[in-house]
């Protein structure tokens, strides 16, 4: 099955490249699919929304449901893979309730799961930090908790003064950038010292009447450059070395995941393609009115992408090569 592109008339000339629908298929819970996520040999994609699938890459069957079964109502908004690929990070919540598991995907069992004291609220992105030893999510009281991956055991609790909402890491996981409940703000942890190393702001953050959430954070593959996304509807990539930001690129869809492709050249945020490093749209895959704190997610290989939506719906990209 092939899919149309709605492609930026300033960008016509990237139209070879143009990601081509394989599949479409739904997700047996017919939720919404919030989060996404390829194992490290791309072999299985991880989809989050009522319950947790496990699909095969090449097939689109469905190999495995994590069930929120003890608490239904908690929708599965960030699904992560261990650097090994033998464990997943899932975080789940709803207002008022929040809860992390990691479990073992050799064997299927729940290694530790921990909702006492986990931030209280429907989003709590997980991060594999320090080479994978180490789980970073959102804990109680605008905190973020760093866990021993294997015992659950908190090993540091960084406080941060304006609330965490997003976060993200890269490389060997020594950083971890956090982005604000309120004013824009975006603070990069070292995380051997505790210390916030960098601060970056938003400008829109200084309006006191507009949402400011930072709803979205990703890291480009050479660990120059910050994306991140605001509550608002406002993208913006970020050179680290001179903490400036591109101008802002601005849509109708809310920005909940951003994925960088593997080259380097490209990022997606909800349905929308952007170039790097300026951050440029080039293309908008259809149905993107559907997307609206969908799931996004390229494969390690570079050669897919997978994007979730309303209904359980999961579309699966074939991009260029």
């Amino acid at each position: 099955m092939t899919g149309a592109l709605l492609v930026s008339g300033l960008n016509l000339a990237r139209a070879g490249e143009a990601p081509q629908l394989l599949r479409t298929w739904q997700s047996p819970d017919r939720g919404h699919v919030y989060s996404a996520n390829f194992s490290p040999d791309g072999k299985v994609l991880a989809t989050g929304g009522s319950d947790v699938h496990l699909w095969d890459t090449a097939s689109g069957k469905l190999r495995r449901t994590i069930p929120i079964a003890d608490r239904p109502h908690l929708g599965a908004y960030a699904v992560a893979f261990s650097p090994d690929g033998e464990s997943l990070a899932v975080g789940r919540g709803t207002y008022g309730v929040g809860e992390v598991a990691v479990h073992d995907l050799t064997t299927g069992r729940l290694i530790w799961n921990d909702s006492k004291t986990c931030a209280p609220m429907h989003v709590n992105p997980v991060v594999f930090v320090e080479g994978g030893r180490v789980l970073a999510h959102l804990g109680e009281g605008g905190t973020i908790l760093c866990r021993d991956v294997a015992t659950g055991k908190v090993l540091r609790k960084l406080r941060s003064e304006y609330g965490v909402y997003s976060l993200a890491s890269f490389g060997d996981g020594k950083t971890l950038a956090a982005g604000s409940w309120t004013r824009g703000y975006i603070h990069i942890w070292d995380l051997a010292s505790e210390k916030v190393v960098q601060t970056l702001r938003h400008e829109e953050g200084r309006n006191l009447g507009t949402s400011c959430i930072v709803s979205s954070l990703a890291y480009t593959k050479d660990g120059k450059a910050l994306i991140s996304g605001l509550e608002y509807k406002t993208l913006r990539v970020w050179d680290l070395a001179s903490a400036k930001p591109t101008p802002a690129f601005k849509s109708s869809t809310r920005f909940e995941q951003v994925s960088v492709a593997p080259d380097g050249t490209t990022f997606a945020a909800a349905a929308h393609l952007l170039e790097l490093p300026g951050g440029k749209l080039w293309a908008t895959l259809p149905d993107s009115e559907h997307s609206d704190r969908g799931a996004v997610a390229f494969s390690p290989d570079g050669r897919l992408l997978v994007t979730g939506a309303s209904g359980g719906t999961i579309h699966l990209w074939k991009l260029k090569g």
